[in-house]
C-alpha cells in the first residue's frame, strides 16, 4: 500500500445549485415589482420560489364594507 492509499480524504462537494447573490436578486426584482416577500423557499435543484401576502383591503374597502353593515342595521330598526 501506498501512503496515498492509506490517508483517508473527505469526500468532495458539490457545488451548491444557487448562490446567495441569485435570492438576493430575486427578492429585489420581486420588490420592484410591487410585490410583499414573505416566504422564500429553495429547492433541491436550486429553483427559487418566493411567496407574496395576500393583498390588504384598501381603507375605502374596509370603509365600504363597514358603511354597509352600520346601514344594514339602522334600516332593520326603522
Amino acid at each position: 500500500m501506498t501512503r496515498h492509499e492509506i490517508i483517508n480524504h473527505p469526500p468532495k462537494r458539490r457545488a451548491s445549485p444557487f448562490r446567495q447573490a441569485d435570492v438576493t436578486r430575486a427578492i429585489k426584482a420581486a420588490k420592484a415589482a410591487g410585490m410583499t416577500v414573505t416566504r422564500c423557499e429553495i429547492s433541491a435543484d436550486g429553483s427559487i420560489v418566493l411567496t407574496d401576502a395576500p393583498a390588504a383591503p384598501s381603507p375605502e374597502d374596509a370603509f365600504a364594507t363597514w358603511k354597509a353593515k352600520r346601514e344594514g342595521r339602522v334600516e332593520g330598526r326603522s
